[in-house]
Parts: structure tokens; C-alpha cells; sequence
């Protein structure tokens, strides 16, 4: 099996930068599992927006390290467009569901916060369900000013982002300076 380039995450790059535009709006997709990147290129071929956030995964198969990208949430993608690129996106057999956002505002703010996080370069680890914990901002660094959830593991203090949209969260470790309580 041929080894195919990476997809980028997001397409066209500046889409979490642009405003929301009248006639286009944000979708979810719930798609079948581990097809999101075989949509994400669908997508890409079309020139329909989205944002697909991956992680970095390492494993050693036989004392050689392989690197990988890994949805962040499986079994999701995030897409932008009209109706021409919903019809697309909704028909493509890769869709399990396409679910409607009602908030487009709130979850393109936690999208971009999405895309921050993976930005940072912080080592992520996806979360598969939405941890209770303390409210909490980060105060410095490059993630500033995000607001989520702090929980304690055995390595000290985990920063939660949550997409409350998909009920699902990425965490990063954190420094206990770094946050304050909301």
C-alpha cells in the first residue's frame, strides 16, 4: 500500500481566521470510523472548507519509531461552505451523519481555540469523554487567555479544551503557574 502525503488540517489555510459569511455556515460530520482523512481529501479535491485537527503518534514496531497524524476526534470533521459543499460533504459515503450547528459563533471560538492548542507544539492527548474538574484560564504563555478544565493525573495538571458541540476534549500538560481558577 502506497504511503500517501499527509492532509493538511485545516483547508484553505486562513479558514478559523475568516468571519462568518451570509449563505455559508459550520457543519459537523460524524463519519465512520477512520475515514475522516479519505473525506478530508474528498474535500480538498472539491475546494470545500474544512478543518480536520490532528495529533502526532508515535509507536516502535520492532525497535524502528513510526511517526503518524491521528484525528484528534475521532469520527468527526469539521466543514464550511453553502449548500453546493453540504450536498457533497452529506452525500459522500464516508458519512455516518451530518450534524447542525445552531451556535455557528461558539463553535468556530472553540475551533479556533482547537486549532491554538494543536499550534502550540505542546505534546496533545485526546480525551475520549468530557473529564469534571475545575474551571480554569491559562495566564501565560503562548495559549493565554483560553478557558477549560483543569484535572490532576499522575504527572501533575492536564489543561482540558472541550468541544461541547461533540461532547469530546483535548488535553496538554500543564505548568500549575501557567493557570488561575475561573
Amino acid at each position: 500500500m502506497p504511503i500517501l502525503d499527509w492532509e493538511p488540517p485545516v483547508w484553505p489555510e486562513n479558514l478559523l481566521d475568516q468571519e462568518l459569511v451570509a449563505g455559508e455556515r459550520w457543519w459537523v460530520l460524524h463519519v465512520r470510523p477512520r475515514s475522516e482523512k479519505m473525506l478530508a481529501r474528498k474535500l480538498l479535491a472539491r475546494r470545500v472548507g474544512y478543518f480536520l485537527p490532528q495529533h502526532e503518534q508515535r509507536k516502535t514496531y520492532q525497535r524502528r519509531v513510526v511517526a503518524s497524524r491521528m484525528p484528534l476526534f475521532p469520527g468527526y470533521l469539521f466543514v464550511y461552505g453553502d449548500d453546493a459543499a453540504y450536498e457533497f460533504s452529506r452525500s459522500s459515503r464516508e458519512v455516518v451523519c451530518p450534524i447542525e450547528v445552531v451556535e455557528q459563533q461558539h463553535l468556530l471560538t472553540q475551533l479556533r481555540d482547537v486549532r491554538r492548542l494543536v499550534d502550540s507544539g505542546a505534546p496533545i492527548t485526546p480525551e475520549a469523554r468530557l473529564e469534571t474538574g475545575m474551571p480554569a484560564r491559562i495566564v501565560r504563555g503562548p495559549l493565554a487567555g483560553m478557558s477549560g478544565h483543569v484535572v490532576r493525573n499522575q504527572r501533575g495538571l492536564k489543561f482540558v479544551l472541550q468541544v461541547q458541540f461533540i461532547q469530546r476534549a483535548a488535553s496538554i500538560e500543564v505548568d500549575g503557574t501557567m493557570v488561575e481558577a475561573i
